[in-house]
């Protein structure tokens, strides 16, 4: 028997610590200019996968992630277009969706961090939505919430940073605070845009690490990226995007690398 999307109350949302899952039933997504950036796009991603999504740039890699985040309403939304656990994310009101999205961890790729404000600051935006308004006005954090920063500044190697400002820090240094701000609000999920952009091999193998470790811990993860090698290496399956539209959905071991290849240099 398939289980029909409903709504949830909010007791459930704040309640949400279960696994993953994510679908997308023939979403698309348009410019303002009615020009296509995503065109019948449908995909699942279970609980514990770790997917990369592959494309040239241009082909709505970033676009197709942020739908997954629940950051872009589809412009053509089939009723429960977009589910998490079967449960259709539009149809729930505003609170709702907030509680939702907290624990659905999106790693954008510039990052977004305050450049002004500590290492600890910044991560500490991960927990804002478990904080009260006055405790975030005031800087005055739960111990509880003060450790859980603690911790992920410590997961990402960058305890000894945590009171530097973030405009001091390198660029790989820079991709693991917005990691750490991710963890920070205990997501069931990760969705990274480019972790590894504009970062050498060695720092772009470090932060692959960290999003590996994460899911060996339980998380789904997702991640955009455009090397093959590093794609093969580290995920489990394989999404290739071309043109707005799902190509090929296979697992690592069901792609032939030299089929890749020849998808980005026809």
């Amino acid at each position: 028997m398939v289980l029909q999307p409903r709504s949830m109350t909010t007791e459930e949302v704040v309640n949400y610590n279960s696994s993953l899952d994510i679908r997308l039933d023939s979403i698309s997504v348009k410019t303002s200019t009615s020009q296509s950036i995503l065109d019948d796009i449908s995909l699942e991603v279970k609980n514990g996968e770790m997917v990369a999504i592959l494309g040239q740039s241009g082909a709505g890699k970033s676009t197709l992630l942020r739908v997954m985040a629940g950051l872009i309403k589809p412009s053509f939304l089939h009723q429960n277009g977009v589910l998490f656990n079967n449960i259709d994310f539009f149809s729930l009101n505003k609170k709702q969706k907030l509680l939702l999205r907290r624990k659905i961890g999106y790693i954008p790729q510039q990052f977004k961090l305050i450049k002004e404000i500590s290492v600890f600051e910044n991560v500490m935006i991960g927990r804002l939505g478990y904080l009260s308004t006055i405790s975030s006005i005031l800087h005055k954090y739960p111990e509880n919430d003060k450790k859980i920063v603690l911790d992920c500044i410590s997961n990402v190697g960058l305890i000894e940073k945590r009171d530097m400002k973030v405009k001091k820090l390198s660029g790989g240094e820079q991709q693991r605070v917005a990691i750490a701000r991710c963890l920070a609000q205990e997501p069931l999920g990760i969705l990274a845009d480019e972790p590894m952009a504009s970062l050498d091999i060695s720092l772009a193998k470090t932060i692959l690490e960290i999003l590996k470790s994460e899911n060996i811990k339980g998380k789904t993860v997702v991640f955009v990226i455009h090397d093959i090698e590093m794609a093969f290496k580290y995920a489990k399956r394989i999404v290739l995007v071309k043109n707005g539209q799902i190509k090929y959905d296979r697992s690592i071991k069901e792609i032939d690398k030299i089929a890749i290849q020849t998808f980005f240099n026809p």
